[in-house]
């Protein structure tokens, strides 16, 4: 059984390894990925008739300094980097909040 002295010291490993992983802001994305179709500004277009253009990706975020949903078009080539982005910024989240659950793990044994 493993005692509340070896307890803390995994903990604080633990919290020590998070403490120290590194994160690049130019890594990470806020946002959801959306596909959307869309209507051009030609009068002829099939996409007048009932067939629009797309579905087109693009990345759409709440912005709470702005108080609106803000969205910009992804070109396809860069589609798999913002995917890996945001992967890496739902990492940090989970991190920072597996990190204020240790400290308190840590602060309740000491």
């Amino acid at each position: 059984m493993e005692t509340i002295k070896e307890n803390l010291k995994d903990t604080k490993t633990q919290y020590e390894e998070l403490m120290n992983k590194e994160y690049k802001i130019g890594d990470l994305a806020i946002g959801t990925i959306q596909m959307r179709e869309g209507i051009c500004g030609k009068a002829n277009c099939k996409c007048k008739k009932g067939k629009p253009h797309g579905p087109y990706p693009y990345l759409a975020f709440s912005s709470k300094k702005k108080g609106k949903v803000i969205s910009v078009y992804l070109p396809r080539n860069e589609l798999q980097i913002i995917e890996k982005k945001l992967k890496n910024y739902q990492e940090l989240k989970e991190d920072i909040e597996e990190l204020i659950m240790l400290g308190l793990k840590i602060k309740k044994f000491e």
